[in-house]
């Protein structure tokens, strides 16, 4: 038998919930003694739970005014959002968006890349673009229109991925889609990219003390990040994005730059968060 109903509206609308709890009651037909059920949680600690929660979203940094802000004290050069639509189709079959003529890319991606001409008629659903959008101004991508939520997806040589990528380091022959790359991002995520030429020791020996270093930000920290080989990005780069943030580094200056790619990761994991993965 229902008894009681609560409805709780908190967090100027983000956050509402009804609280229903149940009582039962037994006996006999001729009038025998109620046996009350004691719910495991009263009123006032459902309530004081739901009003924790309600803080921690209206806490949240405004994604919007995260992904306008232009700061110099953010690790990374900014890169004006394209927007975060989704592409209809699947990953069969897509044509993957290109970069523009200006981005530097390896020679195999610069066989798809575009003048930046005007912007696309895809617009977006969640922001308005104020840059192209036919193609990516950054490389890796840092923002724009991605391949929508898929599992167990086939990207070649037997590998399977999900798209978005979970945070973790791939093995050397897993391509991470171009055009998921964005999403990996809008999920509060960094990519990390790198590209070694054939034989080029150093780099390759660069490349695994960028990864021992992502490895430790999210085994001790739990920062969001994929890191996988980025056939993308000019051989000798490692190429790491955040939404609206990019930050690339020539594998020989390594040395020189592990504490900025550090401090990219440990500021930008979770920094736009829109969908809630990091509360």
């Amino acid at each position: 038998m229902l008894k009681k109903m609560v409805a709780v509206l908190l967090g100027a609308g983000l956050v509402a919930l009804v609280i229903v709890m149940a009582a039962g009651c037994s006996g006999s037909s001729s009038g025998g003694p109620d046996h009350t059920v004691t719910p495991s949680r009263t009123i006032a600690q459902a309530t004081a739970a739901i009003r924790q929660q309600a803080t921690a979203v209206s806490t949240r940094p405004n994604f919007l005014q995260v992904e306008q802000d232009e700061s110099s004290d953010i690790p990374g050069t900014y890169v004006p959002s394209h927007g975060r639509n989704h592409f209809s189709s699947g990953f069969g079959g897509h044509q993957m968006t290109p970069f523009c003529a200006s981005v530097p890319s390896s020679d195999s991606a610069r066989l798809t890349i575009i003048g930046s001409g005007t912007p696309s008629a895809r617009g977006t659903v969640n922001a308005t673009p104020t840059v192209t959008t036919n193609c990516y101004t950054s490389n890796p991508p840092s923002s724009g229109e991605h391949l929508n939520v898929q599992r167990n997806v086939d990207v070649g040589g037997g590998n399977t991925v999900n798209i978005p990528a979970d945070p973790d380091v791939y093995p050397d022959g897993v391509e991470i889609p171009r055009d998921s790359i964005p999403h990996i991002l809008e999920h509060a995520g960094v990519f990390v990219g790198w590209n070694c030429a054939n034989g080029d020791a150093a780099c390759t020996d660069a490349a695994q003390k960028l990864e021992d270093l992502v490895n430790l930000r999210i085994d001790n920290y739990n920062n969001r990040v994929v890191m996988a080989h980025d056939n993308d990005l000019p051989e000798g780069t490692f190429g790491l994005a955040s939404w609206t943030r990019v930050f690339t580094i020539d594998a020989s200056d390594w040395a020189n730059q592990t504490g900025a790619a550090e401090n990219f990761i440990a500021t930008n994991s979770c920094r736009f968060d829109p969908e809630g993965f990091c509360s």
